[in-house]
């Protein structure tokens, strides 16, 4: 197995470290992460400077150099520091390993401790390695296209590598998963390696095949060329290298998904999140539309039908100036809301619920309070794409994390609103293209710095929040799915993948290829029609109904979709496996199976779109015992079939849908009987 690494920074300290094939014997080499010095290339420039190893032991205030949101002293345990010391210059190298993974994630700092300015910090990639491969067959990097709006967001993508053929991907504006999703498995026929960006921003990947076994990986900031002023640091991204072996490709993107739910999902009471199901009053009243009456209303009319959701959800809108005109006014409009929103969260409280509340506070319009108090805490953009060029025409502003300021200001004002209003979900949106605000006006000897310093800053927002809250369950939202990396996946539940929402079919390509990546993901539906509903089913689901009604079949219906989603909804977040190819075709099936094998029990979902010919498709399973009996049972029909799992394996099973458009629910588990 190869070196990998990892860079990170945090405040004034500098943390490099390199993962070496023997997890036994740490080593730290300049060989596996690059950068240049004044043009001169890492590996020349460390040959000077004095190294030290060292195992970190939990410091009294883990958060002074952990560049994460830490859940326990004993996560830190895992990490090994190697430090490399010039009399300009620091750099430290960190590395955090998962044996139960065979997993390591690794992160670099820079900081001058002089005091004069460092000379210039360039290209830094905090991995830079050649990656060996064993096994059969070509070289094929899969990947997928993030969140862009699209009915093909996170669409499938795989490509062979071939030698002298690079391969490079960046996400689109600053966000981390807008464009590309920030996650890559690279393998042969048995085994690979899974990379995986720890960064909110511009980030750069690049894989060139070497020769039919070696792959070298380049990870890092997409532009960095720096000097660092005296006692200043700056950190860098992370990387993560995950090696995997197993029957095929799909092996290692369930690893991967395992991986993420044990170390990269946030946990209360020590347990994974389990993220809402929720009842939005957006199916019948418009965002700026919302008043204290009519939302307490809602809730009433949730709970008078003892419809089984857990969560109330306030969405965009109740600020001053309403959505997205009022981004930067952060007070609820007064003529709306007379009493503030805390009678809303009280209504809900009152009736078991818990309270969702969304926010976007790193947005500011013209006009607002924030633009017009304080216009020296406001980013401006510029060199914009023609297709975003109304950003700078119509006066939008950034709110800059990486002043301490204005983070210091949002982060109380928010924190006491959490506070104040009684949230217990804090719902965070972003509707901006960062990049092209971070860039403007950059010197040329600090590029990099104001989005390392506002990428910090977001981090230590969050990170506030959870330690004033540890309760608190924050939802991570960014024009749907377009910050989806390591470093917010550690911090956040994300309930709105994307703002492509609604269609039926874009919903089921989402769940068939996002899956490949994520154990915890959804969006929801705005019908109880069971296609429409079972199309937007997962971890999280939020209901846009029309709750006026006084229809009983209405809420019988509903009901009953909800407590379908309920008995099915543990098995989202394991084992995943497509059991039908990726299409946005209507006349296509389409149908996916999430296999939980601690139980040995599963669901499958299949979906005969509206202009599909055939009315049966034969599905075959994957991951269930050879001589072990499973019992089917079809949540529409009620029928049980009991089935070998060699023959389900093997030869598959079909599943009829008479309607089209069309759905099936089928769960199954080891042993006769009903699941």
């Amino acid at each position: 197995m190869s070196n990998t690494l990892v860079l990170f920074v945090r405040a004034s300290v500098v943390t490099a470290i390199v993962v070496a094939a023997n997890a036994d014997q740490p080593s730290v080499s300049p060989d596996s992460f690059s950068f240049t010095l004044d043009g001169v290339a890492s590996r020349d420039v460390l040959a000077g400077w004095k190294r030290k190893h060292s195992k970190l032991a939990p410091p009294a205030e883990p958060d002074c150099w952990v560049p994460r949101y830490a859940e326990s002293l004993a996560e830190l345990e895992r990490a090994d520091f190697v430090t490399y010391r010039s009399e300009t210059l620091d750099l430290a190298a960190q590395r955090e390993t998962f044996p139960d993974a065979d997993a390591w994630i690794q992160f670099v700092t820079f900081a001058n401790n002089s005091q004069r300015d460092s000379g210039i910090i360039a290209d830094v990639y905090p991995l830079d390695t050649v990656l060996r491969l064993d096994g059969d067959g070509p070289i094929v990097l899969r990947y997928a296209k993030g969140s862009h709006n699209e009915q093909t967001d996170f669409q499938p993508m795989e490509a062979s590598l071939v030698a002298g053929k690079p391969l490079t991907f960046s996400p689109y504006g600053g966000r981390s998963s807008d464009g590309f999703l920030p996650f890559f498995n690279l393998s042969t026929a048995h085994s690979g390696y899974i990379i995986g960006i720890a960064w909110t921003g511009q980030w750069k990947a690049t894989f060139e095949a070497i020769d039919e076994r070696s792959v070298r990986v380049t990870a890092g900031m997409e532009r960095a060329r720096f000097r660092l002023a005296p006692k200043e640091a700056a950190r860098t991204p992370g990387v993560l290298a995950l090696r995997w072996e197993g029957r095929d490709w799909l092996a290692g993107q369930n690893q991967l998904r395992r991986f993420l739910l044990r170390h990269f999902t946030p946990r209360l009471s020590g347990a994974p999140v389990v993220p809402p199901i929720a009842a939005s009053p957006n199916g019948y009243v418009s965002f700026n539309d919302v008043t204290q009456a009519n939302l307490i209303d809602c809730v009433e009319r949730v709970a008078s039908h003892a419809f089984p959701v857990d969560t109330f959800w306030l969405d965009a809108g109740w600020n001053a100036g309403g959505f997205p005109l009022g981004m930067g006014n952060p007070e609820p409009d007064a003529a709306r809301f007379p009493n503030g929103l805390k009678p809303v969260s009280d209504a809900a409280h009152a009736r078991g619920l818990k309270y969702l509340q969304w926010f976007e506070p790193e947005r500011v319009m013209p006009g607002t309070w924030l633009d017009t108090q304080h216009p020296e805490w406001l980013l401006k953009p510029a060199g914009l794409p023609p297709e975003l060029a109304y950003h700078e025409k119509d006066g939008f502003r950034l709110l800059d994390l990486g002043n301490d300021d204005a983070r210091a200001w949002i982060t109380s004002k928010i924190s006491s609103q959490v506070s104040a209003y009684g949230v217990d979900v804090y719902r965070h949106d972003f509707n901006l293209f960062p990049l092209y605000y971070w860039r403007n006006d950059e010197p040329e000897d600090r590029q990099g710095i104001r989005e390392i310093r506002y990428i910090e800053g977001l981090y230590d927002f969050f990170d506030t929040l959870r330690r004033d809250h540890p309760d608190l369950v924050i939802d991570n939202c960014a024009s749907g799915g377009r910050r989806l990396d390591l470093e917010m996946l550690r911090r956040c539940v994300f309930l709105w993948r994307t703002d492509n929402c609604w269609d039926p079919i874009a919903e089921q390509c989402m769940t068939h290829a996002l899956s490949l990546w994520l154990p915890v993901h959804g969006v929801g539906a705005v019908s109880v029609n069971p296609y429409e509903f079972r199309s937007g089913l997962g971890s999280s689901f939020t209901m846009a109904l029309d709750y006026r009604s006084e229809n009983p079949a209405f809420w019988e219906q509903a009901t009953a979709r909800v407590n379908e989603l309920k008995r099915v909804r543990e098995f989202f977040s394991k084992d995943y496996y497509p059991l039908s190819p990726y299409t946005t075709a209507e006349d296509a099936w389409i149908a996916w199976q999430f296999h939980d094998p601690e139980k040995d029990a599963g669901l499958v979902q299949a979906f005969r779109r509206g202009k599909a010919p055939d009315a049966t498709l034969h599905l075959r399973l994957r991951g269930l015992g050879e001589g072990a009996t499973y019992t089917l049972t079809n949540l529409d029909t009620s029928a049980d079939e009991s089935i070998a799992g060699g023959r389900l394996m093997a030869e598959g099973f079909g599943i009829r849908i008479d309607e089209a458009p069309g759905s099936a629910v089928i769960v199954y588990a080891r042993g006769r009987g009903r699941n």
